[in-house]
């Protein structure tokens, strides 16, 4: 027992000095070597319509960088927006006591996103449904209908897409992202 523990402790020690002994062979390798077989030489950039463009790099000396292109927001500006209108009852025509009038259409307002937004961060979404049944007061001796409409917290800017080794933009672009605050009614003629 003894001697087969010594010839295992042996044969591991013996396979240890291998690996070390023989680092251009694959066993051992330093992290530049490791770094040439896994990154490509292959640049990938987007050029102005947004489609991606191969670009070849033979120089063994340069670095090599997986992917290039970067993302970042420029001109963002934050405000407060409201959709249009939409009627969502009947006609209602009061005498001189006044009356009250209910919402008997249900229309839905959702958040959008207008211009290219990939690699950026934008919040955008949501929606806003009027609930069928809401009611409000009408004044005496007036015909009116209920409306309804939803305020959008809206972010627009500048998307601009450049490389970052060079610093040179590729492309840009404007985007618009609303998102879904409240809803509310009102009363019109």
């Amino acid at each position: 027992m003894r001697k087969a523990y010594k010839m295992v402790s042996l044969a591991f020690c013996l396979m240890m000095a291998f690996i070390v002994w023989m680092p251009d062979r694959g066993f051992a390798a330093s992290e530049d070597d490791l770094m040439d077989s896994v990154v490509s030489p292959i640049v990938v950039r987007e050029d102005n319509q947004g489609d991606i463009v191969n670009v070849q790099s033979n120089d063994k000396n340069s670095r090599r960088v997986v992917n290039p292109v970067r993302y970042k927001k420029t001109n963002v500006r934050h405000y407060t927006s409201y959709s249009n209108w939409k009627r969502v009852s009947s006609d209602l025509t009061t005498g001189p006591r006044g009356g009250s009038i209910s919402c008997n259409e249900e229309v839905e307002f959702s958040g959008s996103v207008s211009g290219k937004i990939k690699g950026i961060s934008v919040s955008f979404g949501g929606s806003k449904k009027s609930k069928v049944g809401y009611t409000l007061h009408v004044g005496p001796n007036q015909t009116r209908h209920m409306v309804y409409r939803v305020q959008y917290a809206v972010e627009s800017g500048t998307r601009v897409v450049y490389d970052a080794i060079t610093g040179k933009v590729i492309s840009r672009n404007s985007y618009t992202a609303k998102t879904v605050v409240t809803g509310e009614y009102a009363l019109s003629k």
